[in-house]
C-alpha cells in the first residue's frame, strides 16, 4: 500500500515515540485549575485509520452522535476515538499522576460520559474534540470556569488566553512549538449540560481562525 510521504513521516515519529515510551498513548491537554496539573506529548496519535470509533449506548452514544465526524480524507486515531467512561476520559485529558485526582473532582461535578474524536487532515494539521456529559449544567459550567481560570492564570509569551464571545468560548494560542514543529490552540465552550473541548495543531503557526470555525461548527452540531 502506498502512503503518502508526509504521512509515513508521521507514522514513523510515532512508532519511535511509542517505542521510547513503552508504547504508551500520547496526551496533549490541558488540566482545569482545580489541581493545576498539566499534560504534556507530542501531537502525534499512536494508530492512523479512516474509521471512526465505535459508538456506546445511551449518553455515550448520544454524544458520538453529535460529535463531529472525521473529515473526508483525514485519518482517524483509532486508538482514542469513541465513548469514554470517568477512567478512560480522565486518562485522555490529564497526567498520569493526575488522573486519581482529577477523577475525584469529575466526580464531584457528575460526570455521566464522554466522547473523544481526533483526526489527521490531508493538510498535515490536526484536531482533537471532546465532548464531556455531567448530570446538571452546573457541573459543565464548572469544569469549563476552571480550565478558562488556568489558561487566564497562566498566560505567557507563548501561551495567550483570549475570549471569544460569540462562541461564549476561552482560547488559548500556544506559539511554542512541540517536538514535532506544531503550534497549537485551544478552546472551550458550554452548553447546557455539555462541557466541549477542542484542540488544534497546525505547523509551525497557530491558526486560531481555523480552530474557532471547528468550535463553531461543533456548536452548531450540538444544536441541530
Amino acid at each position: 500500500m502506498y502512503i503518502p510521504r508526509r504521512y509515513a513521516e508521521v507514522l514513523a515519529a510515532t512508532f519511535l515515540t511509542a517505542a521510547l515510551a513503552g508504547c504508551s498513548t500520547p496526551r496533549s491537554q490541558p488540566s482545569p485549575a482545580a489541581t493545576g496539573s498539566a499534560a504534556s506529548s507530542p501531537s502525534v496519535p499512536a494508530t492512523l485509520s479512516s474509521t471512526r470509533g465505535a459508538p456506546g449506548s445511551g449518553a455515550g452514544a448520544q454524544l458520538t452522535a453529535t460529535i463531529l465526524p472525521v473529515p473526508a480524507g483525514a485519518h482517524a486515531w483509532t486508538d482514542r476515538n469513541g465513548v469514554l467512561d470517568l477512567d478512560g476520559f480522565a486518562r485522555g485529558l490529564f497526567k498520569a499522576d493526575a488522573v486519581s485526582r482529577e477523577k475525584a473532582v469529575l466526580l464531584g461535578r457528575r460526570f455521566v460520559a464522554a466522547a473523544r474524536q481526533g483526526w489527521i487532515s490531508t493538510d498535515g494539521s490536526q484536531a482533537d474534540i471532546f465532548l464531556v456529559r455531567f448530570a446538571a449544567p452546573s457541573g459543565a459550567e464548572s469544569m469549563y470556569k476552571s480550565m478558562a481560570h488556568t489558561w487566564q492564570t497562566r498566560s505567557t509569551p507563548h501561551q495567550q488566553t483570549f475570549a471569544d464571545p460569540a462562541d461564549h468560548a476561552t482560547g488559548s494560542v500556544v506559539s511554542s512549538l512541540d517536538k514535532l514543529g506544531n503550534a497549537g490552540v485551544k478552546l472551550i465552550s458550554v452548553r447546557n449540560n455539555l462541557f466541549v473541548y477542542i484542540h488544534c495543531f497546525t505547523a509551525a503557526t497557530p491558526d486560531r481562525s481555523g480552530a474557532q470555525n471547528l468550535l463553531r461548527r461543533q456548536l452548531d452540531a450540538l444544536a441541530n
